[in-house]
């Protein structure tokens, strides 16, 4: 799946699902309420869905997430046809986000782990990323997939570069919960046809 073109899905065979979700930080770094209705949402999509592994890492500090990372890197997903890495935690500019700690650098500390892995080759890498990514202001969360040179990777995030992740206290995120919906409702469509819906109902909700 090296041509920019292809589809990407989660619908040809099982799909493993790592989840890494930070709503609680070590001080002064802010509770992130409302965090736990969007992890709720990913369990019960995975439920429905064609996935019957959720690995959630919750909370973990920066010594626990590369720990973690390592595991992955030589994991065995032969019996997998996708990878799905949903990311929910505060975040900051440069794909840089919060684990309990302090900072992790997505590219080198989550994503060169799993390229690393060659039961993954050929297999879609999809990242669902919600946090912030700086502190300028947006009406909106929106999303973008940024297709690297690195094959058979998409990732997709909630908001812009420089900008905050908006987050209900309440309700949670309406990133993480309608582009599970459209996953779920449109098993037919591949991921880039997806995200031209999400980015409808972000233009609506505007």
């Amino acid at each position: 799946m090296n041509d920019e073109n292809e589809a990407y899905n989660l619908s040809d065979g099982p799909c493993y699902v790592l989840v890494i979700h930070n709503r609680s930080f070590k001080p002064p770094m802010s509770f992130r309420a409302g965090s736990e209705k969007d992890l709720s949402f990913v369990k019960d999509f995975c439920k429905t869905y064609r996935t019957n592994s959720l690995d959630i890492c919750e909370n973990y500090s920066l010594l626990r997430l590369e720990d973690k990372m390592k595991k992955i890197s030589i994991k065995d997903f032969t019996r997998y046809s996708s990878l799905l890495v949903i990311i929910m935690s505060h975040g900051d500019i440069d794909d840089h986000i919060h684990a309990y700690d302090g900072l992790f650098d997505l590219e080198p500390d989550i994503v060169d782990p799993i390229v690393k892995n060659c039961t993954l080759k050929e297999k879609p890498i999809l990242f669902f990323i919600q946090a912030c990514r700086g502190n300028d202001i947006m009406d909106s969360d929106a999303a973008r997939i940024v297709q690297k040179n690195k094959a058979n990777i998409i990732k997709c995030y909630s908001t812009y570069e420089g900008t905050i992740s908006f987050r209900d206290s309440e309700r949670g995120t309406y990133f993480i919960q309608i582009l599970l919906s459209l996953i779920k409702e449109h098993e037919d469509k591949d991921l880039t046809e997806i995200m031209d819906l999400i980015r409808r109902c972000f233009y609506r909700a505007k």
